[in-house]
């Protein structure tokens, strides 16, 4: 193998490790993000149940004064 043949192939290598060495440090920031998005995915779900869970406690709020409302009501035409 000639000395020119050696060193084209060196390079070669060396771009080639560079270019891998490049590729993993992409990957691992993009496992990064996916790993933070999937936290944000997470965290959105968990404000969503306690959301449903607050819009359900007021409508069992809403309902429970209207039953009263209607209770007094039913007292005040008796009255009349």
């Amino acid at each position: 193998m000639k000395s020119s043949e050696r060193k084209v192939l060196l390079n070669q290598i060396n771009r080639l490790e560079d270019e891998l060495a490049h590729e993993k440090e992409e990957n691992r920031i993009l496992k990064q993000h996916v790993n933070n998005i999937e936290n944000y995915r997470l965290e959105y779900e968990k404000l969503i149940a306690e959301v449903k869970e607050e819009l359900q406690a007021v409508k069992d709020i809403k309902e429970y004064f209207g039953k009263l409302k209607d209770g007094f009501a039913e007292e005040i035409s008796g009255l009349q």
